[in-house]
């Protein structure tokens, strides 16, 4: 029974935070307030296999991503 409630209270909380737009804007109003920087407005993807790592699982590419 405790479980059920948690998992129905957890999905509330979420759809109520999606619903007033709290995920939703790419720039929130709070951070006009506290000063905060702009959101980058594209993230910057790095493929490790462009710096020389292997894809075949048995090579150690763990210099590559560093």
């Amino acid at each position: 029974m405790k479980k059920n409630f948690l998992s129905s209270y957890c999905l509330l909380i979420v759809a109520l935070a999606f619903s007033t737009g709290v995920y939703s804007s790419p720039d929130p109003v709070w951070t006009k307030k506290v000063g905060a920087r702009k959101m980058p407005a594209k993230k910057t993807i790095y493929l490790a296999n462009t710096y020389g790592a292997k894809n075949d699982g048995k090579t150690l590419a763990t210099p590559f991503i560093q």
